[in-house]
């Protein structure tokens, strides 16, 4: 009973629903493992986008796992050229998960994807810090030019009081 809990809590929090009931109905032997399995598979397929889903419903009309791995490796390929590394990552993660978990082409594209989504964040990361540089030297300007004129003001001022 311990074991149906946790393994319930597990699936409420990533998102998969399983109810009560589901359980319950389920709950003898390998049946109810297996409904979970296909609950959680039907998860991850939900969580792909638009895109990506329409890749894998391409992929499903091909006869053999080899051929749907093939395919989707090679989409994913595409778009890691076009520099598309959230799909790319997504493809690549669902073959993995869903279609042979062994296939090295598809830990390839995730390792790559990973690094390159990873890298575009320092990047912007490092574009954010120096605009912050940029406007905070921009701010020091300004209260430099503008203790220079309350200077120039007051030194003009004094002479003009006479």
């Amino acid at each position: 009973m311990k074991r149906k809990s946790l393994l319930f809590m597990s699936l409420a929090l990533t998102g998969t629903l399983v109810t009560p009931g589901l359980a319950e109905q389920t709950a003898t032997g390998s049946s109810w493992l297996k409904a979970v399995g296909q609950a959680a598979v039907q998860a991850g397929v939900q969580a792909l986008s638009p895109q990506a889903q329409a890749v894998v419903n391409d992929a499903n009309k091909l006869k053999t796992p080899s051929e749907k791995e093939n395919f989707i490796v090679a989409k994913a390929q595409t778009f890691m050229t076009q520099k598309n590394y959230d799909m790319a990552l997504q493809l690549a993660n669902y073959v993995v998960t869903n279609v042979n978990a062994k296939s090295l082409s598809a830990q390839k594209i995730v390792t790559d994807a990973k690094a390159a989504l990873a890298k575009l964040a320092q990047d912007k990361l490092q574009q954010t810090q120096a605009q912050s540089t940029q406007s905070k030297q921009a701010q020091q300007v300004q209260a430099d030019a503008t203790n220079t004129v309350n200077g120039v003001k007051g030194l003009l001022g004094s002479f003009g009081s006479r």
